[in-house]
């Protein structure tokens, strides 16, 4: 049997999986998707999708040519469409019923199509555009083109080379940006898991053994009213920036938010060093730690997510990350096993942005910039969160409106709660920012069961 060593930036993410849910569209049949998977393969034999994991998780086995058809079979499988009423009930049944080895699966339903992909396969980048692509290869019965650019060989160096290559004084400013980063008991493992928060000697209790999900749809007009917000009273910010102040506010209100100086963690996808046209289809982000001066400023959060950008300090921990990976083996499993109690919320927020490739579905049901209904279109996206104590908020953006995602351990937090805090988010996060109420004043934990 071929092995294929696994990378050492692939590495840290292992033991932890996406799962994406989406619709309701036009769903191709499952015979359709299995047939463009068969044909990427005649185009593309070595692409990642065709990868199984031993059952260390630490190598890859390549799908032998003899074995494509029963590889799709396996990985591209029907589904029943969830009930619209409990869509994370059915992200969180996708979550066990994963199978180890086969770090990419595909299911199809009539109205609705999931994806369950190992994360050590790759990060956002791989799942918004190898899931969707293949959905669409299928209702049109056209090969997946799409996907069988070649990756960029050697990426980490080449994007270090010219980040650092064409200004060596970025060294000392990342050096700077590292010092100024918060204490290691706060900060992301070095093998970018995010881990709990510091306990002490706070009692723990087991864990659960797989993660809670609350999903939401806000309003089809909340894109365009934050681009009004943000454009009359902070200029100087994102869209993202303000989702991510809103959350903030939101957890807070509902009694989850972190420490008033913890700050958040946030994703920080290192393709931007990279020219326009290379492809990296493995793990290239890395989480991050940001300690804006107002965590509940838009602006302040902003510029402090630039200032991290251009320090170069996301690339140089990719390249620690790197390291450590192929200098030893990394754990096969970042589930945590005890959850302390109280929990120290960390909120770990990714803005995935919008999704060119889901949006070129055939959707059905709801209207661009209606209200949400129970038709509306949705893409949810959820990743095991690293830690008990870590609360991971997805941001999707689709046609007008956001889709946001929790992911969290229920026996650290009430799912009641979380599911306050979301509703509030989408309901109305220009009011959370303009009337934010309680201000984050110091510390606040929760400890709760799954209810």
């Amino acid at each position: 049997m071929t092995f294929m060593r696994m990378a050492g930036r692939d590495r840290a993410w292992i033991g932890r999986r996406h799962i994406m849910l989406a619709g309701p569209a036009e769903m191709p049949d499952v015979t359709a998707v299995r047939v463009a998977a068969e044909q990427l393969f005649t185009m593309k034999p070595d692409h990642r999708l065709f990868r199984r994991l031993d059952p260390s998780s630490t190598k890859w086995i390549p799908t032998p040519a003899g074995d494509i058809r029963r590889h799709c079979v396996a990985t591209i499988v029907p589904m029943d469409d969830p009930d619209q009423d409990d869509l994370a009930g059915h992200i969180e049944r996708l979550y066990t019923s994963a199978v180890p080895t086969l770090p990419f699966q595909i299911y199809v339903g009539r109205r609705y199509a999931a994806l369950s992909m190992a994360h050590c396969l790759g990060d956002g980048w791989l799942s918004t555009n190898a899931f969707p692509a293949l959905l669409r290869a299928g209702l049109d019965g056209d090969p997946p083109v799409a996907l069988t650019g070649d990756e960029t060989a050697l990426p980490l160096a080449r994007a270090l080379i010219r980040f650092y290559g064409r200004d060596p004084r970025r060294l000392l400013a990342t050096v700077r940006d590292a010092r100024s980063s918060p204490p290691k008991s706060a900060a992301p493992a070095r093998t970018g898991r995010m881990p709990a928060a510091a306990a002490g000697n706070a009692p723990s209790r087991p864990a659960d053994a797989a993660p809670a999900v609350v999903a939401r749809r806000s309003p089809g007009s909340t894109l365009a009213d934050i681009r009004s917000w943000r454009d009359a009273h902070a200029p100087d910010s994102t869209s993202a920036a303000v989702l991510f102040a809103a959350a903030r506010v939101a957890f807070d209100r509902c009694g989850l938010g972190p420490p008033a100086g913890a700050g958040v963690f946030t994703l920080i996808d290192n393709r931007r060093f990279l020219p326009a046209d290379a492809t990296v289809a493995g793990n290239f982000a890395v989480g991050l730690h940001m300690a804006p001066v107002n965590p509940v400023d838009p602006v302040a959060i902003s510029r402090t997510l630039r200032q991290t950008v251009t320090s170069g300090r996301s690339l140089a921990t990719l390249c620690l990350i790197a390291v450590r990976g192929y200098r030893q083996r990394l754990p096969a499993a970042s589930l945590p096993t005890d959850a302390h109690s109280p929990a120290h919320p960390c909120l770990v927020l990714n803005h995935l942005g919008r999704v060119p490739r889901f949006e070129q579905l055939s959707w059905i049901g709801g209207s661009a910039g209606g209200d949400p209904g129970p038709d509306a279109p949705q893409v949810y996206s959820a990743s095991t969160p690293g830690g008990s104590d870590v609360i991971s908020v997805k941001f999707v953006e689709l046609r007008g409106a956001v889709s946001v995602t929790a992911t969290f351990h229920p026996s650290s937090f009430p799912r009641s709660a979380v599911a306050a805090a979301i509703d509030l988010l989408c309901a109305g996060p220009l009011d959370l920012l303009t009337d934010p109420g309680r201000t984050v004043t110091g510390p606040s934990s929760v400890s709760g069961t799954n209810r």
